[in-house]
């Protein structure tokens, strides 16, 4: 009996870990700071904004939403600077689209950005972050 038990644990941790193992690079890198309980601060830095906001918009688009940027919201989110944020992004018809994402590096160390003169360009700061929509390991 123990040893039915045993391989039935065995199984299960198994089939979990190959869950996990099947995940994408990205989502998985999600999953793994979830489960080390790491804190994404929910941002929430954009409004719908009304369709006259963009009226021309309509004339090349069928379907569309149109959001705004509240600053404030954007200048705390530098200020802080989280290593992971939960983003909701509203959508028309009450639909909210949840990203979970992590800071992320996007350039090597020895990047740079040079004119066509040759002459180096200072970058801006910035932050950049991957993940996924919530629920969508896909």
């Amino acid at each position: 009996m123990k040893k039915v038990i045993y391989l039935l644990v065995f199984n299960c941790l198994g089939f979990t870990s190959g869950i996990s193992a099947a995940l994408k690079p990205i989502a998985e890198k999600v999953e793994e700071k979830k489960q080390q309980h790491q804190y994404f601060e929910k941002v929430s830095p954009f409004t719908l904004a009304s369709d006259q906001a963009m009226p021309e918009v309509s004339e090349v688009v069928t379907e569309s939403t149109i959001l705004s940027l509240n600053g404030t919201e954007i200048e705390k989110v530098l200020t802080r600077q989280p290593e992971n944020v939960f983003l909701s992004l509203p959508g028309n018809n009450g639909v909210i689209i949840d990203l979970e994402l992590y800071k992320a590096e996007i350039f090597t160390p020895d990047f740079t950005v040079v004119t066509s003169n040759g002459e180096p360009v200072v970058l801006p700061a910035a932050m950049h972050y991957r993940g996924i929509i919530k629920g969508d390991v896909n």
